[in-house]
């Protein structure tokens, strides 16, 4: 099966405030900082864009249904572009206050919220940074023979710069033509096997299951890095990088059980848009 992947209203106002020069306005009930009361309401300082920069992860993005044969199997539950957070967040980790991650494990994540699970207070961290560096986006044009799909790199030439007009005969109309042009960015999320750990470990405090470690969708979250100060062990205080006005930008369905896959988990999203190709009919 293919990946679901679907874009949020919110991630597009963001494109189009940063292509045209906008101030940031924050919307009410778009952020996971109000989500999550982690910083909320609170504006990015210095007139900041959020950019993508996180992803989060959730077990909610899909239900169980049985075949004519009585045999189980698992159903993708797809999210809509009015979405603004998962069906059901996970913490990539929860750490008691007196074992939390060092200020250097910590600049992994974002959106941590102090959580009473049983008696005992964990810093649940529910964003992971994604590292942009190095990620470029590739221009390709998609063709379709015979029904088979082909991909080849897209170089625009001195005739994209002087367009001609297609020529439409009496009668006809432009339409489009199934071939597309597409630009495409890879964000790696890859889990190893530490992190594959620390997610189980969530499941064992959260259900004392570890089968209930599971990944069915995953928001890619555009946000403003931002230094605060938060609840440290025994009552101190910390300073910390926060995730400040973030917002999902794509969602994407998946289905991972983590004890299956404890050497890591390839995870990676394919960012960007296609634009359909016009050619002439005749009728």
């Amino acid at each position: 099966m293919s990946r679901i992947v679907t874009r949020s209203i919110y991630g597009a106002s963001l494109q189009t405030t940063l292509l045209c020069g906008l101030p940031y306005v924050l919307v009410p009930n778009t952020t996971l900082n109000e989500k999550f009361n982690v910083q909320a309401g609170v504006l990015p300082q210095n007139g900041a864009i959020p950019r993508i920069r996180y992803y989060a992860i959730g077990e909610g993005g899909h239900r169980t249904l049985a075949g004519a044969d009585g045999v189980p199997y698992t159903s993708p539950v797809p999210h809509n572009g009015h979405d603004a957070a998962l069906f059901k967040h996970i913490p990539f980790a929860l750490r008691r206050l007196d074992d939390d991650f060092t200020a250097v494990e910590r600049q992994r994540y974002a959106m941590r919220k102090i959580e009473n699970i049983a008696g005992v207070d964990y810093a649940a961290y529910y964003l992971r940074r994604i590292d942009t560096d190095g990620v470029t986006p590739l221009m390709e044009l998609i063709t379709v023979q015979d029904g088979n799909r082909n991909s080849a790199p897209f170089t625009p030439t001195s005739a994209n710069l002087n367009p001609t007009p297609l020529d439409v005969p009496a009668g006809g109309a432009i339409v489009t033509s199934g071939d597309m042009l597409a630009v495409s960015a890879f964000l790696d999320m890859a889990l190893t096997a530490a992190d594959v750990e620390e997610l189980i470990n969530v499941a064992l405090i959260k259900y004392e299951n570890e089968l209930r470690a599971v990944i069915s969708e995953v928001a890619v979250v555009a946000a403003v890095d931002q230094i605060v100060t938060g609840l440290g062990a025994s009552g101190t205080s910390i300073n910390y990088t926060e995730a400040m006005a973030a917002t999902v930008v794509t969602f994407v369905a998946a289905y991972h059980v983590l004890p299956y896959t404890q050497d890591g988990l390839d995870l990676s999203v394919n960012l960007g848009d296609t634009e359909p190709l016009l050619t002439v009919s005749s009728s």
